[in-house]
Formats: structure tokens, sequence, C-alpha cells
């Protein structure tokens, strides 16, 4: 997969992890498209994508927990900014949960598949439940 496709499909899975409530769906996606697939993107997929092609370097992949980590920490403020929930620091000063717990595990989806994508190396998708090659 080169550059564009790549870039095509994370913005799709961004945008599908910030609307879907079933991590499955963003598998079924990438793994068993629908006949007519038609890529989707926004400007807040287009920041993760940008922010995703910037920061890769060795470290980025070699350093344990680093890529998922710093995924996570991009991809949460954006769902956050999406959903018009504000800071998530607000969150907790008022006692309340920061991100629905299913959003959480949608979007640790969609970035372990986009880690998996773009670097075949990383782990799989199989601590989540979900079918891995």
């Amino acid at each position: 997969m080169d550059e564009v496709e790549l870039r095509s499909v994370i913005c799709h899975l961004v945008v599908m992890a910030m609307e879907v409530e079933d991590p499955q769906m963003l598998y079924d996606e990438v793994e068993n498209p629908p006949v007519v697939y038609t890529p989707r993107t926004s400007p807040l997929a287009e920041r993760f994508a940008d922010a995703f092609f910037a920061v890769q370097d060795a470290e980025f992949w070699e350093v344990e927990g680093l890529a998922g980590d710093w995924s996570m920490d991009e991809i949460v403020p954006l769902y956050r900014e999406h959903h018009g929930l504000g800071d998530w620091r607000d969150a907790f000063d008022k006692l309340e949960a920061p991100t629905p717990a299913n959003a959480m595990t949608v979007m640790a989806t969609a970035v372990t598949m986009i880690l998996k994508l773009a670097n075949p190396d990383y782990p799989g998708l199989y601590h989540l439940g979900l079918k891995d090659e």
C-alpha cells in the first residue's frame, strides 16, 4: 500500500472511529470492504493523518508502546472535538467520565489497525478480540 492509499484508509478509519460503536465495523471496513467502497475523510481525520506521517521515525516504532500511546493521545481529542465534548481535562475537573468506554475501545481498535497497516510488524488485533491474519 503506497502512502496515498494508506492516508486514505487512515482518514477513513478515523472518521469511522468517531461515528461507530462497534469495533468490528472498523475491521470489516478494511478486511471485507463493501462492493462499492467510498473512502471518507474530514478535517479532523486529515489532521490526524498529517500528524501521523510527520511523527514517524525509527523511535516511533522501536520504543515499546510509543506508537500506540501517541496515536491514542492524538485521536481522543479529535473524537472529543467531533462530538463537542470539550477538553478532557475539564471532564476530570467536573468528575465526569472523559470519554465513553465504548468509544475508547473503538478508537483503540482504529489506531491499532492504522499502526498495523503502516507497519506490518506492529502487533496485531488479537488482544482486541478481533480476527488477525
